[in-house]
């Protein structure tokens, strides 16, 4: 999970990553940086939720 805006690690990044391991899933939290934590919870916590279940 990581935001769309995050200049570390961009989008592209996330997805080669991504789809680099097997079975992973990726979740771009749009409007956020590196802190997608902090930045917009409900969307974090929308993206968590059905992986705890």
């Amino acid at each position: 999970m990581a935001g769309d805006m995050d200049a570390g690690n961009p989008p592209q990044r996330m997805i080669h990553t991504a789809q680099m391991i097997p079975h992973s899933q990726l979740g771009v939290i749009p409007n956020s940086t590196h802190g997608v934590f902090l930045e917009n919870f409900p969307a974090v916590w929308a993206c968590i939720l059905p992986f705890i279940k």
